[in-house]
């Protein structure tokens, strides 16, 4: 005699099956006498159905997400953070990034160091 199947394998075993009705024709077997399993398969299927495919999708690329929020505040693309703050003028920003390691001799995309951006700031 096999051992019953737990819910997490009868759930795994279920969402593979695409068909509504080889699904429910194999939850009525597999939890046959079993109504507590069937309802917490069920519950389990629902929770995957509302989770929809936003696992398989692709994660976001960070570098992506980076970019696109420096474009939308006017930093160019491969500033630093010093190099994003020198356009602003917040001397305390700066030592403190320059405190923690910031290289103050690194470019950006353009060529530029924060200190030529800072010396663009008025």
């Amino acid at each position: 005699m096999t051992p019953p199947l737990s819910a997490d394998e009868v759930f795994a075993a279920a969402l593979a099956l695409a068909d509504l009705r080889a699904r429910s024709a194999y939850l009525d077997r597999a939890c046959a006498g079993n109504p507590s399993l069937r309802q917490e398969v069920e519950s389990l299927l629902a929770a995957a159905e509302r989770a929809g495919s936003f696992l398989e999708a692709p994660a976001t690329d960070a570098g992506e997400v980076l970019r696109e929020a420096q474009q939308s505040a006017g930093v160019p693309l491969g500033a630093s953070p010093l190099h994003a703050d020198a356009g602003g003028g917040e001397i305390e920003v700066a030592t403190l990034l320059l405190e923690r390691g910031a290289n103050l001799e690194a470019g950006d995309r353009e060529g530029k160091t924060a200190l030529i951006r800072a010396a663009g700031n008025p």
